[in-house]
């Protein structure tokens, strides 16, 4: 006799209860399904919820202090960060949204097919001409200096000596410029500007066209460039028979072009022709530069935490990068290179992780096409580190300066660190998936500055923590 659903009421009953079972496994299984689906989307797409835009997740992603987007479904205790998929063998991968937006950004890069930049004769109008109160530098006459300094320097009409740097730090943030310029600043023949902390003038990648770091500030004019160096020219002057030099030790020279628009000859054009190098070597072609790099993963975890424009937890270091990973790819998805972008100060300013700072073989590549390589010292922040006295000897000798000896060099080298920055210290190392989407990012810029520079110490193989 078979069973049927009909009949008394125990039958009904037992009916009843199997068809709830049945019901509840069926409503289970469909709301697991649907979590891996929104966990899986949360970490790809984090605007996306059960496969609809939501707009009010998408401002979250860019106000939340701690992660690019909290989930409000049951993964929330298993998803601490989004854009990372699951993991495999114990290391948490990245997820295919960032490594698609990597490709991107890397596949944008045409400074490999650009010709060797060499100006033509600029052609001058006889009136001197501004592009919004910035001076046509190049359409200026360069200044005569004088054989018996070894600073560049020369008379003025009013017969006071001005002069420019006989060298210039132009690079990088946060890799150790300060300690460096302040520790060659220590040898009896080298002085410092009038600049903040005697050594950045923000002259040539800022104040001559009245930006700041997120701000504007009056332009200011060649003329006021020289008053940095006013107390070291009127040093160099009471002491002629001397070999004194002065120096500029702007790190941001070695990477903001964002002015460009307003250099006349690089009028109409979608990115700069006439870069800070060019302007340079217009008014001081023999100056010797310097440039202290530091690996560029490091280098953004120190800047991030020393400016402070975010939210100063790991977490939010993290969700910071990943912003700043997709504003760079939507630059480039338009129609501008991945140069173009990086010299664009609109980019500049949305960026509160400046990822823009560490693509070292771009700016490299520019500044390289100015000037010689004879005319550039180049190290790094490890090695600084590791051997500070054998550096400064080798900025020394770069520099020509006279000879000391071994004790006070290594008396210069032993002086206390400037400008450390302590905030990260306390948090200890980046997250894992952090310092991994950074190094996909930067890997591919890294080997060809190796390759441009003939060196594998610019591989970062061991980053020694400073």
């Amino acid at each position: 006799m078979g069973f049927s659903c009909r009949g008394n009421c125990k039958q009904n009953v037992i009916c009843l209860m199997i068809i709830i079972v049945i019901f509840m496994f069926l409503f289970r299984l469909n709301s697991l399904l649907i979590s891996k689906v929104r966990f899986k989307t949360y970490i790809d797409k984090p605007y996306i919820v059960d496969g609809k835009f939501n707009v009010k997740l998408k401002k979250e992603h860019y106000k939340n202090k701690d992660s690019a987007v909290t989930p409000r479904n049951r993964s929330e205790s298993i998803v601490k960060n989004t854009h990372i998929i699951a993991k495999t063998n114990g290391r948490k991968e990245i997820s295919k949204y960032i490594l698609a937006m990597i490709k991107a950004i890397q596949q944008s890069d045409k400074t490999a097919e650009k010709k060797v930049n060499v100006l033509e004769h600029i052609g001058c109008p006889p009136v001197p001409r501004k592009v919004n109160g910035v001076e046509d530098l190049l359409c200026m006459p360069p200044p005569v200096f004088l054989p018996e300094f070894k600073n560049p320097c020369w008379y003025s009409n009013e017969r006071r000596l001005q002069c420019l740097p006989y060298f210039q730090i132009i690079g990088m943030d946060k890799s150790g410029s300060t300690d460096l310029f302040d520790k060659i600043a220590k040898h009896p023949d080298v002085l410092k500007n009038d600049g903040i902390l005697q050594k950045e003038t923000m002259w040539w990648s800022w104040l001559r066209y009245g930006h700041w770091l997120k701000t504007r500030r009056e332009v200011q004019p060649f003329q006021r460039y020289l008053q940095y160096f006013a107390s070291a020219a009127y040093t160099i002057q009471s002491h002629p028979e001397s070999r004194l030099i002065t120096a500029d030790g702007t790190p941001m020279d070695f990477w903001d072009m964002s002015g460009w628009v307003d250099i006349p000859q690089n009028n109409g054009l979608a990115e700069p022709a006439v870069i800070t190098a060019h302007l340079i070597k217009h008014m001081n072609p023999r100056v010797k530069l310097i440039i202290i790099l530091r690996d560029p993963v490091e280098r953004l975890f120190s800047d991030y935490f020393f400016l402070k424009q975010g939210v100063m937890t790991l977490e939010g270091f993290h969700s910071e990068v990943v912003k700043s990973i997709e504003k760079l790819h939507s630059c480039t998805k338009g129609s501008s290179s991945l140069r173009g972008c990086l010299y664009n100060r609109n980019l500049h300013l949305g960026l509160n992780a400046r990822i823009h700072l560490g693509f070292y073989s771009v700016f490299m590549k520019d500044w390289l096409k100015v000037f010689p390589r004879e005319q550039f010292y180049i190290t790094t922040t490890e090695m600084y580190s590791q051997s500070p006295s054998q550096i400064l000897q080798e900025a020394f000798d770069f520099l020509d300066l006279r000879k000391l000896t071994r004790k006070e060099v290594d008396q210069f080298s032993r002086a206390e660190r400037q400008h450390v920055t302590k905030n990260k210290d306390n948090l200890g190392q980046m997250l894992q998936q952090t310092r991994d989407i950074l190094e996909r990012l930067y890997g591919t810029f890294t080997k060809e500055l190796a390759s441009i520079l003939e060196d594998d110490k610019y591989l970062w193989k061991k980053t020694v923590q400073t």
